[in-house]
C-alpha cells in the first residue's frame, strides 16, 4: 500500500490494527505519527465511522498522556 500526504513524509510503518496503519512521519523536522484507515470503505461503512469517531473523541481529550490530534481528513 502506497500512501502519500502532501505535507507529510511517512518514514515507516510503527503499528498496525484491524482497520487502521500507523506510521512515523516528518514534517518540517518534527516527528509525528499518523494513522491510516486501512480498510476498502466500500466494504464496511461503519467501520470508517467509527474511525472517524474516534478521531474526534480523541481530539477532544486534553491530557498529556494522549496524543494530540493535529489534522483528520483523506487524501
Amino acid at each position: 500500500m502506497e500512501i502519500k500526504i502532501p505535507s507529510l513524509e511517512l518514514k515507516e510503518e510503527i503499528g498496525r490494527g484491524g482497520q487502521s496503519i500507523v506510521f512515523r512521519a516528518l514534517r518540517n523536522g518534527r516527528q509525528y505519527a499518523v494513522k491510516v484507515f486501512s480498510e476498502d470503505p466500500s466494504r464496511n461503512k461503519n467501520a470508517e465511522k467509527r474511525f472517524l469517531r474516534e478521531a474526534e473523541a480523541l481530539g477532544r481529550i486534553k491530557h498529556t498522556g494522549t496524543p494530540r490530534v493535529m489534522e483528520v481528513g483523506q487524501v
